[in-house]
């Protein structure tokens, strides 16, 4: 649409826009819950006498203006960062560090293994050594599963001297039966490594499993009177019930993620299937409401099929644009419910696949949705 035109053309609903210079080049592109008053902000007349605002004046350098309206927030900021991928690549990075998927790396086979943190992108174009386990919601939290493994796992706490096993210092933890110390040689560097791969098992695994064979070998040292082995798996399972908290609730090894997306479509009646996983991002189908188990019965054989051969490629080199898409997931994961409003977008995370009536579910309640059901923050890229 040129221009110069009446913004009150455009609907009032969700979604994404592009605003164009006469040479056809991107100046801003950007979701937000109501294209109408977005573009109005932005091209439209400021009445005579009204306050100024922040929102940048785009008229000057504006010959064309381009929208599709969506209907949920998620799939609006999927857009928008595919799009500014394509048509803002010089800045488009700066919309893409909003959202980070956090991790914890942890490699069994190094020469010391000892966790780190990273937001993935400081890996793009890499080959990561070892398992990346995540996506968690900050770097607090990230450094927080860390220090559960370190507990629960009795992973070494100084990696400094765990390098230099057997000839390194023990620490504190030796003397409070906390830590094998395999720095000192009091513990074979093997028996260490198992542990290691241990705790990557519990954070792929999740927390649920582990949790149930330590308490279960709880109970089993206790009933033999071996109080002081029962004390340390208590300790053991007092840590592990810290991961069911929100902030890691969606953890699990990065090689083999994929996502189901279960949103909105912008017809009322109607739910959207999006497919995420390491080889792309699909618009998988958009389902009735009245369909939904028949639809899903339909779909979830490609959906395995998908998810199969994307895990038989292995994770090998990382690449920005399956960097950023796991941060954007991530970021929708652990966005927290405003007051107020119905989430009706759910995510599944494939690595442990859903309970079939769980989808038909997430089917119906996306389209129960109203256009404006759910909360759309404006994410705007571009300077004119």
């Amino acid at each position: 649409m040129r221009a110069g035109f009446d913004p009150a053309a455009l609907p009032a609903r969700p979604g994404v826009v592009i605003f164009e210079n006469e040479d056809g080049a991107a100046v801003q592109v950007a979701s937000t819950g109501d294209v109408r008053a977005f573009v109005d902000a932005r091209l439209g007349a400021p009445e005579e006498g009204a306050p100024a605002t922040s929102r940048a004046d785009l008229r000057p350098v504006t010959a064309m203006v381009r929208g599709a309206t969506v209907g949920s927030a998620l799939e609006g900021d999927l857009v928008c960062l595919e799009l500014a991928r394509e048509r803002l690549p010089e800045t488009y990075r700066a919309l893409a560090d909003r959202w980070r998927g956090w991790f914890v790396q942890l490699d069994a086979d190094a020469p010391a293994p000892a966790w780190r943190k990273t937001d993935l992108f400081e890996l793009v174009g890499t080959e990561p050594g070892g398992s990346l386990l995540g996506p968690i919601a900050d770097k607090d939290s990230a450094g927080r599963l860390g220090e559960l493994l370190d507990d629960a796992f009795e992973l070494c706490r100084f990696p400094k001297e765990l390098a230099l096993a057997p000839n390194g210092c023990a620490c504190a933890y030796k003397e409070m039966g906390r830590c094998p110390a395999a720095c000192d040689g009091s513990e074979p560097m093997d028996a260490y490594r198992a542990r290691v791969r241990d705790a990557i098992a519990f954070a792929r695994e999740g927390p649920e499993a582990e949790l149930v064979r330590t308490e279960a070998a709880m109970r089993d040292a206790a009933g033999r009177q071996d109080f002081e082995a029962a004390a340390k798996l208590k300790h053991r399972a007092d840590a592990i019930t810290g991961a069911r908290k929100g902030s890691w609730a969606h953890a699990g090894e990065l090689d083999g993620l994929a996502v189901l997306a279960v949103v909105p479509a912008e017809r009322f009646g109607r739910a959207r299937v999006i497919l995420l996983t390491r080889l792309g991002l699909a618009w998988v189908a958009d389902v009735d409401a009245g369909a939904a188990k028949a639809a899903w019965g339909d779909l979830e054989p490609s959906v395995r099929a998908a998810c199969d051969t994307a895990r038989s490629e292995g994770l090998r080199r990382l690449d920005a644009p399956w960097v950023e898409r796991v941060g954007l997931m991530s970021r929708h994961w652990y966005k927290p419910r405003a007051k107020g409003r119905r989430r009706r977008s759910e995510l599944f995370d494939l690595r442990r696949w859903p309970d079939a009536k769980a989808v038909v579910r997430a089917m119906r309640a996306a389209s129960a949705a109203e256009p404006g059901d759910e909360e759309h923050a404006e994410r705007a890229l571009g300077d004119a």
